[in-house]
């Protein structure tokens, strides 16, 4: 038995027969069985039928006697009588055909000699009713000569009945004993059958999973690095085959280990080395947030050390929105976000604050299950620190230009107002020429202003209730005149559920004449330019879409900065010099809202922003 396919099979083989030999034995008793029970059927049963049949055929006679003797010699009832007397015959007929029993001809004589009694005097007494005969003669004759023989017959047809009937229980006795033997020999067969197939299973099993056990044990140790591990090969079937390619596969996964394990050991020396070396600090935890590993300069953030941080929840130490969601299978089943956009977080030490940029990258299996995430913290402290000087100075030379700026308007006016004496033409267009570079500085030293408060955090929002439809007419309202001009095609979409919201009124104006401003800058004559309004959950979006130039995607990323424009600072007009967008953003986030834009070049741009509909102040 070389195969272990023939091995299966001839197992299953033996098992089979063993059950065919089984229902086979069990059809041959059962058959056996039957046989006596279709004998009592078909030969006691017709008998017993027989019996009834005949006493109902005399009773019908006997009832048309009656009738007759009631009511005279009638033709009908005579008739009638013939018909039963044909019957009963014809029932003892099929009696004596039936006949089985040693007692069954004796008693069908004497049924068929009374019989013929019966019919002989039921003649004489339908001749007494024929020839008028006195009522009470015929009806003792009746008594006296018919009714013992009616009586006698029934008496024999209830003794033939009796007679089949004690056969057929002895038979059903002889059924039951037949029964009762075949089921104990079949019980007793087939425990003997299962037995076997048991121990013949039982003993192909263990053939067949003795190797496997002892390959699986052999596989385990593998698994725990002993990798010198061989299985004995005791047979050449399948599993023997299997056996020999494991010990050669063994083999050479001990050779790999032997030769490769010092340049694994290098390469994660490498990593090691490279990871402790990179100037931000790092944090990898498992999926359930769990702190796996981390560099010096994370540890030193921490002022903790590797044995205290080490399986430690990464938000004991980084308490951030992003790696709650991260964290929360159910919210990171709904984003799917993959590696988080970098977040500002802070830490205080002493009396001074430090920045740094959190940038969580996710790596997860191919179910989406997250198998680790690896955190960046990058120290932009000394950037932050650029920022706010840089933002302070702004502030400084805006406050510090606001007043001398005025002056200079003031006094430009009164020479353009010929307060001081006349001027000639070129004085006047000297002058002119100075105004609208006033009106640009002053316009830039307004926006300057607005930005540096803005970003500040020093602006307090002044919180009302707001109509959405009169925040958007407000808004409109100066644009008029520049669609004329333009011939805009301007329209207003306003859902019938976006009515109203908390906000600063005069803020959320800004953001919508800024949008509306930039549109109109860059759609072409006879352009189209749509505001939408959407009420969408627990938030109200504004929509300002335009069909003009678009903005290519390398700006798309920075249009929202200060200081970014599309065109060159020079072209700039009335002082738009780029803080129109980045104002517009400042006052988004102050609301807790959120904005963004779509934007394909030459086809236009659509910029959407979102405000909570009952925001609270801070």
């Amino acid at each position: 038995m070389k195969s272990l396919r023939y091995k299966i099979a001839l197992g299953y083989a033996i098992i089979i027969l063993a059950n065919v030999i089984m229902v086979g034995f069990a059809i041959y008793h059962i058959n056996q069985l039957s046989r006596p029970i279709n004998k009592i059927l078909s030969e006691k049963y017709r008998n017993v039928n027989a019996a009834e049949n005949m006493k109902l055929a005399l009773a019908q006679q006997e009832r048309a006697q009656f009738e007759m003797l009631e009511e005279g010699f009638d033709s009908t009832l005579y008739y009638r009588f013939q018909t039963y007397k044909n019957e009963f015959l014809n029932w003892h007929q099929r009696a004596i055909e039936g006949v089985a029993l040693a007692q069954e001809p004796d008693i069908l004589d004497s049924l068929m000699q009374t019989f013929q009694k019966y019919l002989a005097y039921s003649d004489t007494l339908q001749t007494m009713l024929g020839s008028k005969a006195p009522y009470r003669a015929v009806k003792a004759y009746h008594y006296q000569k018919i009714f013992p023989l009616v009586k006698h017959i029934n008496a024999l047809c209830t003794q033939l009945k009796e007679v089949n009937l004690h056969a057929i229980n002895r038979s059903n006795l002889k059924a039951q004993k037949i029964s009762q033997r075949t089921t104990s020999v079949i019980i007793l067969f087939s425990f003997l059958l299962i037995l076997f197939s048991v121990l013949t299973s039982i003993y192909l099993t263990k053939r067949i999973l003795r190797p496997i056990r002892q390959t699986t044990e052999t596989v385990k140790k593998i698994g725990q690095g002993h990798l010198e591990q061989k299985v004995d090969v005791e047979s050449d079937d399948e599993i023997g085959q299997l056996a020999f390619e494991f010990n050669k596969m063994t083999a050479r996964l001990a050779a790999f280990e032997k030769m490769n394990i010092d340049q694994i050991i290098l390469e994660k020396k490498k990593s090691e080395v490279v990871i402790s070396n990179i100037p931000a600090a790092i944090i990898v935890t498992d999926g359930q947030g769990n702190i796996t590993l981390t560099n010096e300069l994370a540890r030193q953030l921490f002022a903790v050390d590797e044995k205290a941080i080490r399986n430690r929840k990464v938000t004991e130490f980084l308490q951030n929105e992003v790696l709650g969601k991260i964290f929360n299978k159910g919210i990171w089943k709904n984003t799917r976000e993959k590696a988080g956009k970098p977040n500002l977080i802070s830490f205080t030490r002493g009396d001074e604050k430090f920045y740094y940029e959190m940038r969580p990258i996710v790596i997860t299996d191919n179910k989406e299950e997250i198998q680790s995430v690896v955190i960046l913290l990058q120290d932009v402290t000394r950037f932050k620190k650029l920022d706010r000087l840089k933002s302070d100075f702004m502030a400084t030379i805006s406050h510090e230009l606001k007043t001398p700026l005025t002056s200079i308007n003031m006094a430009i006016d009164i020479l353009l107002r010929k307060v001081k004496g006349e001027l000639n033409a070129s004085q006047s267009d000297l002058l002119a020429g100075a105004k609208e570079d006033v009106i640009r500085l002053k316009n830039f030293v307004a926006k300057l202003l607005v930005f540096s408060r803005l970003e500040s955090g020093n602006y307090p929002l002044n919180l009302q209730k707001i109509d959405v439809r009169q925040l958007i007419e407000h808004a409109v309202r100066p644009f008029k005149s520049q669609f004329a001009e333009k011939a805009v095609n301007f329209q207003l979409h306003i859902d019938p559920k976006a009515k109203t919201l908390t906000a600063d009124f005069d803020n959320l104006v800004w953001c919508i004449s800024n949008l509306l401003q930039n549109a109109i800058e860059h759609v072409a004559a006879n352009g189209h330019i749509e505001i939408h309004v959407k009420k969408i959950n627990r938030v109200m979006r504004f929509t300002v879409r335009d069909d003009g130039q678009g903005i290519p995607p390398e700006s798309q990323k920075i249009i929202f900065e200060k200081f970014v424009r599309l065109g060159k600072f020079e072209e700039s007009k009335d002082g738009n010099i780029g803080l129109g967008l980045a104002i517009v953003r400042e006052i988004v986030h102050r609301h807790k809202g959120k904005i963004w834009l779509e934007s394909i070049p030459d086809k236009g741009s659509a910029f959407y922003f979102e405000i909570p509909l009952n925001l609270i102040q801070d």
